[in-house]
């Protein structure tokens, strides 16, 4: 049996680092990336609501972005899951 390669909402704390796989919709097709957080702590400042916070996540934060996509351990497994929807993407536009 394969390890897992997401993160389970329960094991996302401080100082674990999560890769989220992104989407930029354009005017032809849409393009797949990976972005990448690093889980602060909850004492740590946190932005100011509509100010971007380059890195760090509250952990508050991933848990509610867990609930809506993968949090994936890796870089690499994140940017696979990308490519996979980049070609079915591309696929549906030559379809």
């Amino acid at each position: 049996m394969s390890k897992r390669k997401t993160y389970r909402s329960s094991e996302l704390k401080a100082g674990k680092t999560v890769h989220i796989v992104t989407r930029e919709i354009g005017p032809m097709a849409s393009t797949y990336g990976v972005a990448s957080y690093l889980i602060g702590s909850k004492s740590e400042p946190q932005p100011q609501p509509g100010e971007l916070h380059p890195y760090r996540m509250h952990p508050l934060v991933a848990r509610f972005a867990e609930s809506r996509t993968d949090a994936w351990k890796t870089r690499k497994a994140a940017k696979a899951e990308a490519d996979r929807r980049q070609a079915h993407e591309l696929s549906r536009l030559r379809a």
